[in-house]
């Protein structure tokens, strides 16, 4: 906030009773009072941050913790698909619609984190997710 005066601040402006006022009930405001009064004064324009550009910065910036919680999320919906693959071979429904979800969940972009532990269990998921689609591939297609 930028201060453009650095005038004193004064009270309120002291009225002097007459004696119509004061005999009067209710309240008046003394013309005296109004005519003393100071004028508005124009205050300097703030200007914020346009909103817009302040959430497209935010979304940008969203750090190490927002990559490891979606690579996280990413593994865990990987590693659910593949749990559901294994039940449905073991009880002989294997379905299309399991692996076209392992598919479109290797076909999303995956964002490489700073930590190596992180970044070598995400491709350990990535790869068993690959296997097994090649095997449901070569055992449809024999």
């Amino acid at each position: 906030m930028k201060i453009s005066s650095t005038q004193r601040v004064t009270g309120p402006a002291s009225s002097k009773k007459t004696k119509a006022t004061s005999k009067a009930k209710g309240f008046r405001v003394s013309t005296e009072a109004v005519d003393k009064a100071a004028a508005p004064t124009a205050t300097a324009q703030v200007e914020g941050v346009n909103s817009v550009d302040a959430l497209l910065a935010l979304q940008g910036d969203e750090g190490v913790e927002g990559r490891h919680r979606r690579m996280m999320a990413r593994a865990n919906h990987l590693l659910d698909a593949l749990e559901e693959l294994k039940l449905a071979l073991v009880t002989g429904q294997a379905s299309p619609v399991i692996l076209a979800r392992i598919e479109r969940l290797l076909q999303q972009k995956r964002e490489d984190v700073e930590d190596p532990g992180l970044n070598s269990l995400l491709e350990q998921v990535e790869i068993r997710a690959e296997v097994e689609k090649a095997k449901l591939a070569t055992s449809r297609a024999a």
